[in-house]
């Protein structure tokens, strides 16, 4: 009898095990009511759906008819830099890569306050330099728009290689829009902007086929197409982490990256109340940040990705399902949480955010690293959150929050330690 209970212990332990595992590989949070999607949000989910992307290279001039009957002020502000490639212009210093800013013309913006409510990226077609290759293709991976609180040293009109941000402060530095190579147009849900009162920058980075000559120049102008208003709104604004020390090693089977958002970095985006010498989280559920928008990022070494939150005690409280990573319309745009099917997400002192992303490092060449070049990474999760905290909040709240979690290697030592337990058991 007591061979038995032992024997069905085990069995029980292993049992308990397998669920957990299931279990977890599944969403578990709360629903909570929220607002249906405008009609914007609606046409981008279905042109995602669709797979169109003729609206990536064009430019639209003004803000979208829906839009115009929501904000009556609404106007497009462009964001871009004009950049000299090759001949006596700029040329990567070594690599494949180029980075430029410029300062955004303040003259463009309405007088006074201003927001941020959407934008639409406008993609160059240029027409390759490439020996024996007749084609156009595009040489942006990523453009970000800054708000930079305190004074910038640029002048309008002007290009600067990236060492020119060198002396600004990254805590400093307020993202007040994103894009990312194929992502397309995004507008934030109705009432929600995201503040144009600081000095703003355009950063443009260029990554060139690794076949590019530089011999002959061409001007390429590529940016977005900011929709913005004077209206007063909602504070809203773009937060996220980055993975700098990344380190994949090839031959290691089944990899999970993991990016992580600590929960006292992201205790920068509750509001506060002061209540004496010292400030306490307000706790006020309809007060707490939201996420409107996310973007889980990387680039194409990467299989697949997936997004969590966890509670203080270290519980999941949500857990997305893995979704393809790569490049892609769906892959790198803003999509709203309901549109993934979570529901409405809001964030609760003490939580802490993951990206995790996932990788066969049996199929690699070499090491991976972070980096913006053929070949390099990223895991970065970039969330678009609505709350009152987040109108002077800057974008970066960690950079090197992250490691390496070996799959293969965990999962077989969890079978051992449910042998080992077996037998001791019996």
């Amino acid at each position: 009898m007591a061979k038995g209970c032992a024997g069905f212990a085990a069995a029980g332990l292993a049992c308990w095990l397998i669920g957990v595992h299931v279990w977890s590989s599944h969403i578990r949070h709360e629903e909570l009511s929220n607002p249906p999607m405008n009609f914007l949000q609606t046409r981008a989910a279905v042109q995602r759906q669709a797979g169109e992307t003729a609206s990536l290279i064009e430019s639209r001039g003004q803000c979208p008819a829906k839009l115009l009957e929501m904000y009556k002020d609404c106007r497009v502000v462009q964001a871009r830099n004009k950049i000299k490639v090759g001949g006596d212009g700029v040329r990567p210093d070594g690599g494949h890569t180029v980075i430029m800013v410029g300062a955004l013309d303040p003259a463009l913006l309405p007088a006074g306050s201003s927001s941020v409510v959407g934008w639409n990226p406008v993609m160059q077609q240029t027409k390759t330099t490439c020996h024996g290759e007749d084609k156009a293709v595009s040489l942006v991976h990523h453009v970000n728009v800054y708000g930079y609180m305190g004074d910038l040293p640029f002048e309008v009109g002007k290009v600067y290689d990236s060492t020119a941000t060198d002396d600004l402060r990254e805590e400093n530095n307020r993202m007040v829009a994103s894009h990312d190579k194929d992502a397309g147009e995004y507008v934030l849900p109705l009432g929600y902007g995201i503040s144009a009162d600081d000095p703003m920058y355009v950063e443009t980075h260029l990554l060139f086929p690794k076949c590019w000559s530089f011999e002959d120049s061409v001007v390429e102008n590529s940016g977005m197409e900011l929709y913005v208003t004077a209206q007063a709104l909602k504070p809203a604004g773009l937060v996220g982490a980055l993975n700098f020390n990344m380190d994949v090693q090839p031959g290691q089977g089944q990899v999970d990256y993991v990016t992580q958002v600590a929960a006292n970095k992201l205790k920068n985006i509750f509001p506060t109340r002061h209540t004496g010498p010292g400030s306490a989280l307000v706790q006020d559920e309809e007060m707490r940040p939201e996420i409107l928008a996310i973007h889980l990022h990387t680039h194409d070494t990467a299989t697949s990705k997936y997004f969590e939150i966890l509670d203080p005690d270290g519980s999941v409280h949500f857990r997305s399902n893995e979704e393809k990573a790569g490049y892609g319309l769906t892959e790198q745009s803003f999509i709203s949480p309901q549109e993934k099917g979570w529901g409405r997400v809001q964030l609760q002192p003490g939580q802490q955010l993951r990206q995790h992303c996932l990788f066969d490092s049996n199929t690699l060449q070499g090491p991976v690293h972070y980096g913006l070049d053929w070949g390099d990474e990223m895991c970065a999760p970039l969330m678009v959150v609505g709350g009152s905290a987040l109108a002077h909040t800057g974008t970066l709240l960690s950079g090197e929050d992250s490691w390496v979690e070996l799959l293969g290697r965990s999962l077989q030592a969890a079978v051992q330690d449910v042998f080992r337990e077996i037998r001791r058991l019996v």
